[in-house]
């Protein structure tokens, strides 16, 4: 590979590619949560999520946006109250905060 293609390619890559900020797996599960909820057509009694060691370690500490809180438990439950509206309601973050 020649210099100016090399260059092109960190230019191209400073260009395209942005850091991703904050945590992605609390909001991948309360998506899933939330998703299952609008399936189920009714808000659930209970809830039993299976993850993998992985998410769970990644997730657990998180603060959620808009609660003053951190952790799955708080994703999950947030999902639920904000599915009545649909997953777009959820994803748009338009269902509120607090």
């Amino acid at each position: 590979m020649i210099e100016s293609e090399r260059q092109q390619i960190i230019e191209l890559i400073k260009k395209e590619v942005i850091p991703a900020i904050g945590c992605t797996e609390p909001i991948a599960v309360a998506l899933c949560v939330a998703k299952a909820a609008e399936t189920l057509g009714v808000k659930p009694e209970k809830i039993e999520v299976l993850l993998s060691a992985n998410i769970l370690k990644n997730a657990m500490g998180v603060g959620i946006p808009g609660t003053g809180m951190v952790g799955l438990p708080i994703a999950v439950a947030w999902s639920v109250s904000l599915s009545t509206g649909g997953v777009e309601r959820l994803y748009s973050g338009s269902g509120g905060t607090g």
